[in-house]
């Protein structure tokens, strides 16, 4: 793990480093960014972390798209680029929330030309000095730059034009203290609160931190790369750029240039040639999902490429997704029950996909769901649907019923509506929908196929087999652990802490007031006209805690 993430306790975290946990907990609390993620209970520990910090009105006003987008500018590249990541992940923060952090960017100079030098030669294992010796030319200037790395033009020593991504130099160290206090604040978040601990806050920063870790470990761009370009060794209409990986490292990735043309310098000026590459773009991209499972995640116009003799190129595989067989298997059963009419079949599929809390109302979910289909997949819109704006829809279900969907489906998911905004943009009429249903109609007859049904029985043979041998072994040592009165069942019980904390509060009231009662009686001096000076404050305490309890539980909506 490039992170090298360390185990600690979370509060031992926050004191190894408490001038930038206050920091961050700081930003968090003034921008009221922490009702985004947690009640009043999570943000009264936020609080009590941030010392004096409280919500800043003026800041509060604004929406929470613009309240996330300004607090991980303030706080800098490590959440900047998790509040990129959020932009994909509008399953967990709603459309609204993650169509505003696509404006994040990040305003990162460049290295200096011995900071690139140092790094190239690390990653090559070579002297500072030789550290472009492998290279036939090195440009240390860059020709781009960003919250990662910068991008730099060289050439091979065989004469090939080439671009060299190199990582900024320190931004491994600053995300790893970054994240460690991000998990130490989850891991307090969700012992505090039982809200916190719903929304499952430790396993969303983990895989806000493997996102973190895929980006920074140039390695796994580079089999990203190497993987979807042998998947399309065939496909002569594709051209993808090729690793060089002698000269690639975890800092640097040398890959060969492109000639081509961005999309998104002529989205609209695309002609003659714009239905055929529509088809040829999300044939592109449906054959990754369907058929692959991988996929390249960013298919924004800026990185795809036009070339001279028609082919399509794609650039930047940092960010890439993996969908598993069975949950691509479960998403096409969802859609072919959508466009069955089959609503309480689609509901089943859904929480396959993305299951819910405990608490989860599957009535509710399923009538929510018949009313989405209704308004996207109306008959009377054929196969002219909205499909961008159905996905949007469906993720803020997903985001209101706190719906785990794993980062993969939700990463598939973004790529639907982005190639939906790219289709909008050339004004093609070809619709998603029409393009897409072929490939899952495909996936559906791929499953019922002897060879599939053959493999799957083998399988869950295999799973039988290994149950009955594993069966027999597991009871005796369950009945053995039984017999020896031995056997333990954990009985979590969650939220007792506020009504046992009152019952507290109320026998300490009902003692005051006991005591209180007796010096009275007693006229227990000193006194004041024969009454008991101790029994009258005693019995004014006993009030006072005695409305407090009142308040506490009509304010919990009784007893």
């Amino acid at each position: 793990m490039l992170l090298r993430l360390r185990s600690a306790r979370p509060e031992a975290v926050l004191v190894e480093q408490r001038a930038r946990a206050e920091q961050i907990v700081g930003v968090i609390v003034r921008y009221g960014v922490a009702e985004l993620s947690s009640d009043s209970e999570g943000h009264a520990w936020l609080a009590e972390l941030a010392g004096h910090a409280r919500p800043d009105p003026t800041l509060v006003a604004l929406s929470r798209g613009q309240r996330l987008c300004a607090a991980a500018q303030e706080l800098g590249t490590t959440f900047i680029k998790i509040g990129q990541i959020l932009s994909t992940r509008a399953d967990l923060v709603g459309a609204d929330v993650a169509d505003a952090l696509k404006a994040l960017q990040a305003d990162d100079p460049a290295d200096t030309p011995a900071q690139i030098a140092r790094t190239v030669a690390d990653a090559l294992g070579v002297a500072p000095d030789d550290a472009f010796g492998s290279f036939g030319s090195f440009e240390v200037t860059p020709i781009a730059s960003a919250s990662i790395g910068q991008v730099c033009s060289a050439t091979t020593t065989d004469g090939r034009e080439v671009v060299v991504k190199v990582r900024h130099s320190g931004i491994v160290d600053t995300v790893a203290s970054d994240v460690q206090i991000l998990q130490a604040l989850a891991a307090i978040a969700e012992r505090e609160s039982a809200r916190a601990r719903e929304y499952g806050l430790t396993r969303l920063v983990g895989e806000m931190v493997d996102s973190l870790e895929q980006e920074l470990d140039f390695h796994h761009e580079l089999l990203n790369l190497q993987v979807i370009s042998g998947n399309f060794a065939t496909s002569p209409e594709f051209v993808f750029p090729e690793p060089i990986p002698e000269l690639s490292g975890d800092a640097v990735l040398t890959e060969t240039a492109l000639d081509g043309t961005r999309l998104s310098e002529i989205m609209t000026d695309l002609g003659a040639r714009r239905d055929p590459l529509i088809r040829q773009l999300t044939g592109l991209y449906f054959k990754m999902i369907f058929e692959d499972g991988l996929f390249h995640a960013d298919p924004h116009p800026g990185n795809l490429l036009v070339m001279p003799d028609g082919r399509l190129g794609v650039l930047d595989f940092g960010k890439c997704g993996r969908i598993q067989e069975g949950m691509r298997e479960a998403f096409v059963d969802f859609l072919a029950a959508v466009f069955g009419d089959d609503m309480e079949e689609a509901t089943r599929c859904m929480l396959l996909v993305a299951p819910g809390p405990r608490t989860l109302d599957t009535d509710l979910l399923a009538r929510e769901l018949t009313a989405w289909k209704e308004l996207f997949f109306a008959p009377t819109q054929g196969q002219h649907a909205d499909l961008g704006a159905a996905v949007r829809a469906l993720l803020d279900i997903v985001d209101r019923y706190r719906l785990q969907m794993p980062s993969e489906v939700a990463l598939m998911l973004v790529v639907v509506v982005e190639l939906q905004g790219i289709l909008e943009e050339t004004g093609t009429p070809l619709q998603l929908s029409e393009l897409l249903m072929p490939y899952a109609a495909q996936l559906r007859r791929e499953r019922l196929s002897p060879k599939r049904l053959w493999r799957s029985a083998t399988r869950r043979a295999h799973r039988w087999e290994h149950l009955i041998d594993v069966l027999p072994d597991d009871l005796a040592r369950l009945l053995e652990a039984s017999s020896r009165s031995e056997l333990k069942v954990p009985l979590v019980v969650e939220g007792l802490d506020r009504p046992v904390n009152r019952l507290a509060y109320a026998l300490v009231t009902a003692a005051t007031i006991q005591g209180s009662s007796q010096l009275l009686a007693r006229g227990t001096a000193p006194t004041y006209k024969e009454t008991s000076i101790p029994g009258l404050v005693g019995t004014g305490v006993a009030t006072y805690l005695a409305v407090q309890i009142l308040r506490s539980i009509r304010r919990a909506g009784g007893v």
